[in-house]
């Protein structure tokens, strides 16, 4: 655990958004970037405050938000249970933050998104499998759209608009509400 020293320290950082239990859950072992983090599970009551709470916006710039990110991209790695996507919520983390695979671009790569928001999105939809790290060994079919405009934000641009069809969308449409 952090020392109340620390904790008081980090919340007086500019642009610090994070919630004293958040700051502990990122700065785990003093924030060692080598480090995955907890992945919640639905099987555990004591996470569905966290898994079924509303996430709200981060800044951009926060110090925080490299470090997450990188802790975030390690638990979705993790060998034993390796995913396509994770949601800071998945982690503990009530911010707007995600990692997808995009299976859209060539060689399909990882990208970290913050404050994603739906902007518009088509009435087709289809059905397909999916699986969350959240709910291990499970793996069940979803309806989602099959196209939809989000406006985006990354580490390095803010305020992007990308239309998104087929498969990514799918880990949209489980993890934001429009």
């Amino acid at each position: 655990m952090l020392s109340a020293l620390v904790i008081s320290i980090i919340e007086q950082l500019p642009g610090q958004n994070f919630s004293p239990s958040e700051n502990q859950l990122i700065l785990f072992l003093l924030g060692d970037t080598a480090v995955m983090m907890r992945v919640l599970t639905f099987g555990n009551i004591a996470n569905l405050n966290v898994l079924g709470a509303e996430s709200s916006d981060i800044d951009p710039t926060d110090l925080l938000l490299p470090l997450l990110s990188r802790r975030m991209f390690l638990s979705m790695l993790d060998t034993a249970k390796p995913g396509v996507g994770i949601a800071a919520p998945q982690v503990g983390i009530n911010r707007n933050v995600f990692w997808v695979q995009r299976f859209d671009k060539p060689d399909s790569p990882f990208e970290f998104f913050i404050n994603p928001a739906i902007i518009k999105y088509s009435t087709l939809s289809h059905k397909g499998k999916e699986g969350c790290l959240s709910m291990p060994g499970e793996r069940g079919e979803i309806c989602a759209v099959t196209q939809f405009l989000l406006i985006i934000s990354r580490l390095t641009w803010a305020g992007t608009l990308s239309c998104w069809r087929n498969l990514p969308q799918k880990f949209f449409s489980m993890n934001m509400t429009t």
